[in-house]
């Protein structure tokens, strides 16, 4: 009799724990415009991992493809909040601040997957969004870099048609937030001056390599198509890619935010 109490205490314990579990993975659809003259949105879907314990978040792509090229990480104890982009297939960091008071909270309310939300509004990276939040579950985070409603952001878009996100699933599962290696450029102004300086010249990352094998006496050849091509044609390519990329995205999030990959 014992042991079978035992048993049952140990049973009710671990499912206690499931049950109490503070580890959240929230998946959004993601509708966005690439190009201001888009008449048709790109989709994607990312993931909001969030150890609410910790109070710590990693919003990221489930797919590279056609995505926004960004992961967010908000670590809420320490106010730490961190942009991670590739930019010529390097990873990079950059901490920003979003001004959660500017939220107006009104009281409109709407049913998002079964869930009773209401309504808040804010002006961010110069376009006004709408957002819909979520008191039935107390996690006060949301996708992107949006935070700071008392409850959870299943929807939110710009007023302008441009970005979309919404709330495709939610469910509870052990994991852990952990935050990307990156080249630290950590304030915006390095960032923008960084970010000039390689749309003036993005082949000059890989000249750069080609100069430091060179002064270690390594060789190396590039083939495109089966055919091997000089360093003057692969910069061509690597400027010819860029510069295709940067026109078909002429329409960050924050439209004062420079867009490179």
């Amino acid at each position: 009799m014992g042991k079978i109490k035992y048993l049952m205490m140990f049973v009710n314990c671990f499912i206690s724990q499931f049950i109490l579990s503070q580890q959240y993975e929230i998946t959004y659809e993601v509708a966005y415009k690439a190009t201001k003259s888009d008449t048709l949105k790109l989709k994607n879907f990312y993931v909001l991992k969030l150890d609410s314990e910790k109070r710590e978040s990693i919003f990221t792509s489930l797919k590279y493809e056609n995505s926004l090229n960004i992961t967010i990480y908000k670590n809420f104890n320490r106010n730490e909040f961190t942009s991670y982009e590739s930019i010529l297939n390097n990873n990079y960091s950059i901490n920003y601040n979003f001004n959660y008071s500017a939220w107006k909270l009104e009281n409109i309310q709407k049913d998002i997957l079964g869930y009773s939300c209401r309504k808040a509004i804010i002006s961010f990276g110069g376009r006004d969004w709408e957002a819909w939040y979520t008191n039935d579950i107390s996690l006060q985070d949301g996708p992107y870099k949006f935070y700071g409603l008392p409850g959870l952001i299943l929807e939110i878009y710009s007023r302008d048609g441009d970005y979309k996100f919404t709330m495709k699933g939610l469910m509870k599962k052990n994991l852990t937030v952990s935050k990307p290696t990156a080249i630290p450029l950590n304030t915006i102004a390095k960032e923008k001056e960084f970010k000039l300086k390689i749309i003036s010249d993005p082949a000059s990352q890989y000249r750069n390599q080609m100069l430091q094998l060179k002064s270690n006496n390594m060789g190396i050849s590039v083939s495109f198509n089966g055919k091997e091509i000089t360093q003057k044609e692969t910069e061509q390519r690597i400027i010819n890619d860029f510069e295709k990329w940067r026109k078909e995205h002429d329409n960050p999030i924050e439209k004062d935010h420079i867009w490179i990959k």
